[in-house]
């Protein structure tokens, strides 16, 4: 499946979880607020000294997940997170 394929769930619904890698391995989830931009899954990190950010920055990979408000839909992306912006 490509992000085309999902792109009007994320477009209407903004709710959502990134997982990112801590240096060890283990995963982290977290509460962001996600969207579709300019062709890409996208989500909003409010502080740039979060955990997320520093897992990002040491290893990019991530997925999204999207879900209604009722979070009983969802929609997930694999890709690659980039805390400053696309590169």
């Amino acid at each position: 499946m490509e992000f085309k394929d999902i792109q009007s769930h994320f477009e209407t619904h903004h709710r959502g979880v990134i997982t990112t890698f801590q240096p060890n391995g283990a995963a982290h989830s977290s509460i962001v607020v996600c969207g579709a931009y300019q062709g890409n899954a996208a989500f909003v990190i409010v502080r740039g000294t979060s955990i997320k950010v520093r897992n990002l920055r040491n290893d990019p990979r991530c997925t999204v997940m999207s879900v209604t408000e009722n979070w009983r839909t969802c929609a997930v992306v694999e890709g690659q997170g980039y805390p400053d912006g696309l590169p």
